[in-house]
């Protein structure tokens, strides 16, 4: 009997399914960034508005945010608010982030967004249907759907890339 007919599936809840997502999602952006000429540093500690690494090409250091969806929808969630049902509510990363770049990767067809951070603060997101993030999870996560058309339109996404 081979060894893949023992393997047991465990059960995650959504939260842990959602740290996988991310943790698949790293393990192809980082090689293949690094593909492209980028050097990580050291990843910044959880929930840091700089961002989770700092990534240098050229003697030219920015900062980086990894965002990955399971599923493509053409939409983006933008978070604009955390812990909103726990009285401790805080703006979301939306309004927090101060990375130069938002990598936005969509597990199921591998295509990852290049956001300018900026540019997206500056859209007026406001506009877009609010939703609960689809997770369960100890505090409510608040963001807004926003479609990728309207952000390339905006100039909010400056590419777009089919990994392989």
């Amino acid at each position: 009997m081979r060894l893949e007919d023992y393997s047991v599936r465990i059960a995650m809840n959504p939260f842990e399914e959602k740290v996988c997502i991310e943790t698949s999602s790293e393990k192809i952006l980082i090689p293949w960034m690094k593909s492209r000429g980028w050097v990580f540093g050291e990843h910044y500690p959880k929930f840091d508005t700089r961002g989770d690494y700092p990534i240098t090409r050229d003697g030219i250091t920015k900062n980086i945010e990894l965002k990955a969806e399971q599923k493509t929808t053409g939409n983006l969630f933008v978070e604009w608010a955390s812990n909103a049902n726990v009285g401790r509510q805080r703006w979301g990363w939306y309004y927090t982030l101060r990375a130069d770049i938002l990598l936005y990767h969509f597990l199921d067809e591998n295509t990852v967004h290049v956001i300018d951070v900026k540019r997206l603060q500056e859209c007026e997101l406001w506009r877009h249907k609010t939703a609960a993030a689809t997770i369960e999870q100890h505090n409510l996560t608040l963001g807004w759907l926003v479609p990728v058309e309207y952000l390339r339109a905006m100039s909010g996404i400056t590419h777009t890339h089919q990994l392989g």
